[in-house]
């Protein structure tokens, strides 16, 4: 969903709850609740054709998006991948 949301936008939204505003897919909260407490639920507990067919439909959004993408082709892979750890260290101290 981040990835499909930065090429639509231009804008990096690391937070998948926020995310699926526009998303809308109902088994997202429960994953994320899932996450929280993975010490408590195993992933035996999950239906893995329901994801593999979502992760495959969102995959092939992506793609889409990356057709369709103003985004520009030149990219400095170091400062991205430093801007996401940061983003994430961000969001992971103000849970």
């Amino acid at each position: 969903m981040t990835g499909i949301h930065l090429m639509k936008t231009g804008e990096l939204e690391p937070n998948l709850l926020v995310l699926n505003d526009s998303f809308r897919l109902s088994h997202v909260e429960e994953l994320v609740e899932m996450k929280k407490t993975a010490e408590k639920i195993g992933a035996s507990d999950l239906d893995w054709d329901f994801h593999a067919s979502e992760l495959a439909r969102l995959e092939t959004q992506m793609g889409e998006a990356f057709e369709t993408s103003m985004l520009p082709e030149d990219r400095d892979r170091a400062v991205v991948n430093k801007l996401l750890v940061r983003l994430r260290m961000d969001y992971r101290h103000a849970a």
